[in-house]
């Protein structure tokens, strides 16, 4: 008899999955570490090590409590935290037991720059880098139409009439045609509740086009500023910004996952189809956390999954510049923006992202091989005040 998808896995590859997914954060490792070599730490304690806000050290601190790694309780004014012994003997004997009963076969191979091996995909961030910074100069490069017909420009064309991700701006006030490359799977300026005097940060700026959207909404006394790191995207939204004689607009170089603006200094954080292409995304909320104020707020639009891609289209690297398959699943993608602390996160849009026939031939695959695709839009703040009050861990 066949057995369910459920009953396919047994109760210890299902308690080391919880504790996997427990510790999917350095940060908690840091904690657990901590918890060990003090043996009962308050919270406050805990963010003197950690590079993060309290809000963000009391989320992990409830993720590790849930997994039962973690016990609290409060004294007086304070929550106090330390190990469940007997959790995390458990989960010891049980990974140590897992790796001694696997035999570890000494070989791996290389394809179209995404390295793996027989136990599992390993994914070299600085190579995932170094491709899309290369996809993404081409694309500078290319016509608006033939992005439009790829997806997010990258790979095959399609030979179908209509356009894959995108999203049509061109009746919004401040757009500029000359920014706007085709790319994109949402218009995030729709729910980002922007207003006049606001400073705001676009991740992936591109050669303008959300910018400029923002750039009108905030007026002349506001201020964007785009964040890319491909020369060529920067190169045209300068000179985009130059001929129109924009001076409240300032186009940066740096990577989403270390980006170079100060700590508390931005109202609204807006991206398009951006963060599916970093290789870290725990590491980007963390970063979008830290840079906006206290009470400031993100609007991302990015590609999500509900299910696994087929392999050929997986391990394409046209695909994952194309937004696809450096896509996270759904609910992972929501639970790394809990885990950074945000509060109120909300799906404002969904919108299915359908890959034509003629695309997915290029990669031997088809259109029933697929999972469920989705551009999502969704929203989330930076709680107003900075976790400190009694019972708040």
């Amino acid at each position: 008899m066949n057995k369910t998808k459920t009953e396919a896995f047994g109760a210890e590859e299902q308690k080391l999955a919880e504790y996997c997914k427990a510790l999917s954060h350095p940060a908690r490792w840091v904690i657990v570490r901590t918890l060990a070599e003090k043996q009962t730490c308050v919270c406050g304690e805990i963010v003197e090590i950690l590079p993060l806000a309290q809000a963000t050290v009391s989320q992990h601190l409830k993720t590790l409590k849930e997994a039962g790694l973690v016990v609290g309780e409060i004294d007086g004014p304070r929550s106090c935290y330390c190990l469940n012994t007997d959790a995390v003997e458990t989960m010891k004997n049980r990974w140590q037991g897992f790796w001694q009963s696997i035999r570890i076969p000494n070989r791996t191979f290389e394809s179209k720059n995404l390295i793996y091996n027989t136990m599992t995909e390993v994914k070299d961030k600085e190579a995932v880098k170094a491709m899309v910074r290369e996809k993404y100069a081409q694309i500078a490069s290319q016509s608006r139409e033939q992005n439009l017909s790829s997806c997010c420009g990258a790979g095959p064309c399609s030979d179908s009439t209509y356009t894959i991700f995108s999203d049509d701006y061109s009746s919004l006030e401040g757009y500029v045609a000359e920014a706007d490359l085709g790319l994109g799977c949402g218009i995030p300026t729709e729910y980002a509740d922007l207003r006049p005097g606001m400073t705001v940060l676009d991740l992936g700026s591109g050669a303008g086009n959300d910018v400029f959207v923002a750039r009108r909404i905030v007026g002349p006394e506001g201020k964007v500023i785009g964040v890319d790191m491909t020369d060529k995207m920067l190169e045209l939204a300068r000179d985009n910004a130059e001929r129109l004689g924009y001076n409240n607009v300032e186009f940066r170089k740096g990577e989403i996952e270390a980006l170079p603006i100060a700590r508390a200094r931005i109202d609204v954080v807006i991206s398009n189809c951006v963060l599916n292409l970093v290789p870290d995304k725990q590491k980007a909320f963390d970063e979008i956390f830290r840079v906006l104020k206290p009470g400031g707020r993100f609007c991302i639009s990015d590609v999500v999954l509900n299910g696994e891609l087929p392999a050929g289209l997986n391990e394409a690297a046209e695909m994952y510049a194309g937004c696809v398959s450096g896509a996270m699943q759904k609910s992972d993608y929501l639970a790394v923006i809990h885990n950074a602390g945000f509060e109120n996160v909300e799906i404002k849009k969904t919108k299915p992202i359908v890959i034509p026939e003629d695309i997915l031939a290029a990669y031997d695959a088809k259109a029933s091989d697929l999972p469920v695709i989705e551009s999502i839009t969704v929203t989330g703040q930076k709680p107003e005040v900075e976790c400190g009050g009694p019972g708040c861990c």
